[in-house]
């Protein structure tokens, strides 16, 4: 039963997938063919500047519309969002220039338009194949007569073979139909399921984050292909065998000129000294280079420009005009002829394409050089900036709470010498007070100087859990009742992370002044254990002592919001609410592993 779901809905997504695809392909060729042509022909007058990003910004439209049927097919591509355009005219041109919009527009134009309308009427016409051959026996008798029967085909194509009376006819065409019927019936998941993935996958390729070369380069190739095969063996008249290896070699140096320039150099001069020697002599026509070698020649040279060192376009160019020219004295015995102007036609075209390729990179690299400076210094300046308002937060810090501090615990410390009546008690509350200020002042000093970018502030001892007794002790001297279940041990704790045992700290000395400040008088309950491969840490309280009327000190809200960033950051988990009865716990799982 569950197989049988799985291949309806298989068949189904697949058939959502590729039956509308020709219905989009046409709308985004019609529209952006449009637009595009528009934008080409007035561009001179100024129209088609603002007309072209329009189109532009159709096409990456278009073209997230394709992202969104193949992830909906189910496979993974990216959103390719277009950024917000710039006011005026220098808007327009940064448009313009960007490659994003410039690819879309690509395959919206050339890649929809084949690529849907093969792989959507394939999906249509497939499964009418498999109906109407298992169908043929019901309706063949509407069918004209005399029209002609697949028996009689079967004849004529073998005309030594004999069919039994009481096959042929009819009969013959119905078994024939049906066998093909069956054939297309059970083929018909596979078949649907190769032409969705090569539609998705190839609307992967291109509307990824391909390079624009290969993209380029790759249409030019198929086009070059094309035309470079029937223009040799029907007009030069080469083997058509020879003329498709041919025509193969020059188009495929095109794509590997992306990548490997010396490889695509080569390839491309054997294929041009070879059609030199396959269609000599060539009177009246274009040779030793035909109209369609000088376009891959150049469009090599133009790659390798771009993509690579300028020498290489120079030896690409050398290169390929040696091979010509050899190709033009083997075939003409050692002579010229009018082949000389061929080959000087090819080799100014050349020069003139590496020159412009050379130039174009050189001004490329450097506006790439431009925008990394530009990057740097903007990175330079927000760390200034970052590092200036620091310094003015630990200024601030410094002026006002550590000297708030340094006056509580000198106040403190000197209570029991100005004050000599003081009670015994009184002075060991003062002398906890006195403790728990410098301990504030000390982390306060460390924190300023961490603010402050000091090197050695990440070398300053940090608290660890072996410090967690001394924390409960002076929250105790407080007057807060507060039961500490200690869960580690003195061995275990020593094996906790030092990034863990901080965070346990802080969330364990956050959770007992976030309780002090809330629930004043309530009993607060701190565990701290270890699980198989976590720190578990739990800080809970219990309601506020009614007899005891403190006014709640109001927070900002910002500790727990911290704790929960700092454990979030090593990988676990946080949790703070209300308990029953009035209470309030702060949970956390430091993983350790």
């Amino acid at each position: 039963m569950q197989s049988r779901q799985h291949y309806a809905a298989t068949l189904r997504r697949d058939f959502a997938y590729l039956l509308p695809g020709p219905v989009f392909a046409l709308a985004s060729f019609t529209s952006l063919i449009t637009l595009f042509s528009l934008s080409i022909g007035t561009f001179i007058i100024w129209v088609g500047a603002a007309l072209l990003p329009i189109t532009l910004r159709l096409a990456t439209w278009f073209a997230n519309r394709s992202r969104d049927r193949v992830r909906a097919w189910g496979l993974e591509v990216p959103e390719l969002e277009a950024p917000p355009r710039e006011p005026g005219f220098g808007g327009l041109l940064r448009e313009l220039r960007r490659p994003g919009a410039w690819r879309d527009l690509v395959f919206e134009l050339l890649v929809t338009m084949p690529l849907r309308f093969t792989t959507g009427l394939l999906a249509f016409c497939w499964p009418l194949v498999a109906v109407g051959g298992l169908t043929y026996w019901v309706w063949s008798w509407s069918l004209p007569e005399g029209g002609g029967s697949l028996a009689e085909l079967f004849g004529l194509v073998f005309p030594d073979a004999q069919l039994a009376a009481w096959f042929d006819g009819n009969l013959f065409d119905i078994v024939v139909n049906l066998v093909l019927g069956i054939v297309f019936l059970v083929t018909l998941p596979a078949v649907l399921r190769g032409l969705a993935w090569l539609d998705a996958h190839v609307t992967k390729f291109v509307l990824g984050r391909v390079d624009w070369s290969w993209l380029l380069g790759g249409i030019a190739a198929v086009t070059l292909l094309a035309v470079t095969w029937p223009v040799l063996a029907a007009i030069y008249g080469v083997h058509a065998a020879l003329a498709g290896a041919l025509a193969l070699a020059t188009a495929g140096a095109v794509v590997l000129a992306v990548r490997l320039p010396v490889t695509a150099t080569v390839v491309a001069a054997t294929g041009l000294f070879a059609t030199a020697l396959a269609s000599a002599p060539a009177p009246g026509l274009p040779w030793p280079v035909p109209a369609t070698g000088i376009v891959a020649g150049a469009l090599v040279i133009a790659i390798v420009g771009l993509r690579h060192r300028w020498y290489l376009a120079v030896l690409t160019w050398a290169v390929l005009g040696g091979a010509s020219l050899a190709g033009a004295l083997i075939g003409t015995g050692g002579g010229t002829g009018g082949a000389l102007a061929n080959f000087t036609t090819f080799a100014s075209i050349g020069a003139g394409v590496a020159v412009l390729a050379a130039v174009a990179r050189t001004l490329r690299s450097s506006r790439g050089e431009i925008e990394q400076v530009r990057a740097l210094t903007a990175q330079e300046q927000r760390k200034r900036a970052e590092l200036e308002e620091r310094n003015r937060i630990a200024q601030e810090l410094h002026d006002v709470v550590a000297h708030s501090l340094s006056v509580t615990s000198v106040q403190a410390t000197t209570a029991k010498y100005r004050l000599p009546d003081l009670a015994p008690e009184v002075v060991d509350e003062f002398d906890t007070i006195a403790d728990s200020s410098r301990r504030a002042l000390g982390e306060m000093r460390g924190l300023l100087r961490l603010l402050r970018g000091d090197g050695d502030a990440e070398l300053a001892p940090q608290p660890t859990l072996a410090e967690l007794p001394q924390l409960i002790a002076a929250s105790r001297a407080s007057g807060a009742e507060v039961e500490f279940v200690d869960g580690l041990g003195d061995a275990a704790a020593r094996e906790i992370p030092a990034t863990v045992a901080l965070a346990a700290y802080r969330i364990v000395q956050e959770g007992i002044s976030n309780a002090l400040r809330h629930a004043h008088g309530a009993r607060i309950r701190v565990e701290v254990r270890r699980a198989s491969d976590a720190l578990e840490v739990e800080v809970a309280n219990g309601p506020a002592d009614e007899t005891r009327p403190v006014q709640p000190s109001p927070g900002a809200g910002l500790g727990l919001a911290g704790l929960r960033g700092r454990t979030e950051a090593l990988g676990g988990t946080f949790a703070a609410g209300p308990e029953p009865e009035n209470g309030f716990a702060v949970r956390a799982r430091l993983p350790i592993d």
